[in-house]
């Protein structure tokens, strides 16, 4: 339940509480449990647009409220990652600037076409769902893209010598990695089926190109760019759930 209440501290604004302070191996073993707080992020998403519908709200508008709601549970702490990760690696001229953009709290130009361009697919892509739907997809797509960080967390060296990648190091996340696909995969299955699994294995192509891409750019990854490769997990998950129910149907 410790690792739990940890991993919720870390990626929501919920109010829970944790005694004493977290040792880095506590924080490397809480990464298991990243999936299962996506799920309920994508649970509450999934609710607040069914609501949004139930309420007579046009598709879209339920959609973008929901997806409010979900940046208010986050604190837009992967929006934020994909923001800094857009304006560093579209700005600097190289990897000493790309970090120092990094650690710079302001958005630039690309920083807010990236945060955007990403709502903007999210949403479009939810209105397109059937509330229904959304109720199975949502949790199978968060559950799937928050896996996907703790693999790229626990693959990718740290970039800089502080941060959330730097404080695991020497921390073997090769377990809480293993557990957290497991846990990921039965959510997003077992809600999904088949489309569960291409939600996950969607997820992890994208935390694959950001970290290849972080890799070139800084030479290795940092809590930004791990953001950054949930919203892009994310993205990709909405956009072929949105492309199924559009084009062939959700049970065929």
């Amino acid at each position: 339940m410790r690792r739990l209440t940890l991993a919720l501290i870390f990626l929501t604004r919920l109010p829970a509480r944790l005694d004493g302070q977290a040792s880095a191996q506590e924080l490397g073993a809480s990464t298991a449990n990243f999936p299962l707080v996506g799920a309920l992020i994508g649970l509450v998403t999934a609710a607040v647009f069914g609501l949004g519908l139930k309420l007579g709200l046009p598709d879209l508008a339920a959609a973008v409220i929901a997806l409010l709601a979900q940046v208010m549970l986050t604190g837009a702490l992967h929006e934020d990652g994909l923001g800094d990760v857009a304006d560093a690696f579209g700005g600097g001229w190289d990897a000493e600037a790309k970090l120092r953009i990094l650690k710079d709290s302001r958005q630039g130009t690309y920083g807010v076409l990236a945060i955007a361009g990403a709502l903007l697919a999210r949403a479009s892509a939810l209105s397109a769902l059937p509330a229904e739907t959304a109720l199975l997809a949502l949790p199978a797509v968060h559950a799937a893209s928050r896996a996907a960080m703790v693999l790229l967390l626990a693959t990718a060296p740290a970039a800089r010598q502080d941060g959330l990648a730097a404080a695991l190091v020497g921390v073997d996340l090769k377990r809480p990695a293993a557990l957290g696909l497991a846990l990921a995969a039965a959510v997003s299955v077992g809600l999904c089926g088949r489309f569960g699994l291409a939600a996950l294995g969607l997820a992890l192509v994208s935390a694959g190109l950001m970290g290849a891409l972080a890799r070139r750019q800084i030479g290795g990854v940092t809590g930004d760019v791990l953001g950054a490769s949930q919203q892009l997990g994310e993205v990709a998950g909405l956009l072929a759930a949105s492309a199924l129910v559009t084009e062939i149907g959700w049970g065929a």
